[in-house]
Order: C-alpha cells, then structure tokens, then sequence
C-alpha cells in the first residue's frame, strides 16, 4: 500500500489520526502535565512515511526550564 502514492496518503491520514488520538486521551495529556508542570496549549505531528519517522511538537504554557 506504501508502494503507491495514494496508498502513502492513506497510510499517512491513518498514523497521523492514530497519533492524534493519543493525545485526546485525558489521562496522556495529565501525565505530560504533571511531568513537565506545564499546560499543554497546542500539540502538532507529523509523519514521514518514506522514512517512517513520526514527529510531535507540543507547545506549553510557559518555557521549560531545566532548573
């Protein structure tokens, strides 16, 4: 399916929709929270299927210090 343009679109919508539902999950976002004291306020990915390398950027509500 990856072989074939179309098939790579769909493979593609299919990670990044699957990647985007781990984030709805209350439970996902507390812990990130919790772990790094901030609120998340945008998450962004993106997938590479020819590489096959997923990518997410999330953006808190503050900078992340390493204090």
């Amino acid at each position: 399916m990856a072989g074939q343009h179309d098939g790579r679109r769909m493979v593609h919508d299919a990670r990044t929709k699957l990647v985007k539902k781990i984030y709805t999950n209350p439970e996902v976002v507390t812990k990130l929270e919790d772990l790094t004291m901030a609120k998340i306020v945008r998450i962004f990915s993106d997938i590479n299927i020819e590489e096959d390398i997923a990518m997410t950027v999330l953006v808190f509500d503050r900078p992340l210090d390493s204090k």
